[in-house]
């Protein structure tokens, strides 16, 4: 779109304002005959505005915002995650409290320089300058690097340095593309940095999905050293599927780990390393969940080292609890049960269950109305409707299995689990939702 004239896109601009709310592939069909050589890129935009209404209200709430390709705005930090990322970073890097020689403790202000290698569509960068005094943007696709700076110059932010170039050959190589550029003329000390933020790409060439960091590009286990050459502090962001523990043992130098939920959907993985290897006995590991309606965010911290404990299991009581997304992930099953005082049901099962309501576990809550075998004429007498919402929790049958022997159907205000106890006997547990 940045290359079209400046009157054009303010037309783009305009239509997709007045119309981004309509059917896309309809809207492109009815295209007034002055911008219908236009299509693609309005489409693009109006996509790209839809995508941004939740995921990025602060570019949703700009008509001046460029938006890029699909898959890049697929692939973007949402600006919740965006915010959280930076206030941590900066917490772990600087202290919430600076101190100063001429005054007690006061809250941080801005300050410190942080260089993001992998800045895409930019929505990490633009937060990441809003606590660190300068930012090094670092993009190599120029289409989306000249859309990010359009960006930033629409927000008004003045500290970010926008480099279009390959972020590895510039910090492990050391081969700016312009060598009559000096950086410290604008203040940026190429030698140190406070942080250095990866997202590295989590998908080949032919844009399958990877499970190894090795795999990833950039490959920060190939460049970590060199890295670490240039700052103390390394913040990683990894996709989920990536196995934490695998990390861990690869990396060496993990100090701290979060596992970031939206609406209950664990959506990245954030390593902090440090220069030195973290040979203590200890790492914490933080569960995130940002629920619905904007509610406050959901924290539960474990210690990812820490050894798995016995526990006395119970067969199911009056209420039932099922963990979040992040929670789950972070496999702490032994210290949720002992933090919220509540039992669970079998050591693989991963449901807890209690006499008493505990109001403030993460995760949902239930209360049990009735528990029975797997048998469809039992179930089916206290379902009689043959809707319900089926789970399964250390199953020996998947849901589509279960619905298919009861003869049941998606739908309706029953929650039922199916579950093995303890005992390995499989039980059905028919509750509802609190």
């Amino acid at each position: 779109m940045l290359d079209l004239e400046e009157n054009i896109q303010q037309k783009i601009r305009e239509f997709v304002a007045q119309n981004w709310q309509k059917d896309t592939q309809n809207l492109i069909l009815q295209l007034p005959a002055h911008l219908r050589m236009y299509a693609q890129v309005i489409g693009e935009q109006v996509q790209g505005k839809k995508k941004a209404q939740y995921k990025l209200p602060k570019w949703f709430s700009d008509e001046n915002i460029v938006y890029p390709p699909t898959l890049n705005m697929e692939q973007c930090s949402s600006e919740k995650t965006a915010k959280f990322k930076a206030e941590i970073v900066f917490k772990e890097v600087f202290g919430k409290y600076i101190t100063t020689p001429n005054s007690s403790q006061h809250f941080a202000r801005r300050r410190g320089i942080l260089a993001d290698l992998t800045g895409g569509f930019g929505v990490d960068v633009a937060f990441f300058a809003e606590k660190f005094e300068k930012v090094l943007y670092f993009e190599q696709n120029k289409a989306i690097f000249d859309i990010s700076k359009c960006n930033f110059k629409t927000f008004n932010i003045d500290n970010i340095q926008s480099i279009s170039q390959n972020s590895i050959d510039f910090f492990v190589n050391y081969q700016p593309q312009n060598q009559q550029n000096n950086y410290q003329n604008d203040n940026i000390n190429i030698d140190f940095f406070d942080c250095i933020y990866l997202d590295p790409a989590r998908r080949n060439e032919k844009a399958q999905k990877i499970a190894q960091l090795s795999d990833c590009e950039p490959n920060v286990l190939a460049i970590k050293d060199k890295l670490f050459e240039k700052t103390n502090f390394i913040l990683l962001k990894t996709s989920p599927m990536l196995d934490i523990t695998k990390a861990v043992l690869e990396l060496k130098n993990v100090v701290k780990i979060w596992v970031i939920a939206v609406e209950n959907e664990c959506k990245e993985v954030l390593y902090l390393l440090k220069k030195e290897e973290n040979k203590a006995n200890n790492l914490p590991i933080i569960a995130v969940n940002f629920p619905k309606n904007d509610a406050g965010i959901q924290f539960f911290e474990s210690d990812f080292f820490a050894e798995k404990q016995l526990l006395d299991y119970s067969k199911p009581l009056k209420y039932l609890y099922e963990p979040n997304a992040p929670i789950m992930k972070i496999g702490c099953f032994e210290q949720i049960a002992r933090h919220f005082s509540i039992e669970k049901i079998a050591q693989n099962s991963h449901l807890y269950t209690s006499e008493i309501l505990k109001i403030d576990f993460l995760g949902r809550i239930f209360e049990i109305t009735n528990i029975c075998k797997l048998d469809k004429k039992e179930i089916t007498k206290f379902i009689p409707s043959k809707k319900a919402n089926i789970s399964v929790r250390n199953s020996p049958l998947s849901v589509e299995k279960i619905k298919e022997k009861l003869g049941f159907k998606d739908g309706g205000d029953v929650f039922v689990f199916v579950t093995t106890q303890e005992n390995a006997e499989i039980v059905v547990i028919i509750c509802k939702k609190l």
